[in-house]
């Protein structure tokens, strides 16, 4: 079981190992707000998944969500690529995945 303190430290190990990878401004959003950060402008402030799989979020300085074009399962892939990319260790993978929103469900 991780405590607080322990992940607060890997999720900022995750945000430092993924900051400086190129990727769209999209992708970027995207992992930026499963990290807790705001690497670009506008920022997600909430992400939730359909039924259906596709991703909706709502955007700082916007009234209501927007559906997304990428499945739930699309991102799954981006953020295991990403991992082998940045070199996480389970744990940091593990928390990362932690952060996408079920099917049917919103994270704000």
């Amino acid at each position: 079981m991780m405590t607080n303190e322990n992940a607060e430290r890997a999720r900022r190990s995750v945000a430092r190992k993924l900051d400086p990878i190129s990727t769209s401004t999209f992708v970027r959003s995207l992992i930026a707000y499963l990290v807790g950060e705001r690497w670009t402008y506008p920022y997600i402030e909430s992400l939730g998944c359909a039924p259906d799989g596709f991703l909706y979020a709502q955007e700082s300085e916007t009234d209501g969500y927007r559906r997304l074009i990428c499945r739930r399962a699309d991102l799954i892939r981006t953020i295991l690529h990403l991992a082998l990319m940045a070199e996480l260790t389970p744990g940091e993978r593990s928390l990362l995945l932690s952060e996408v929103p079920p099917l049917g469900k919103r994270r704000t």
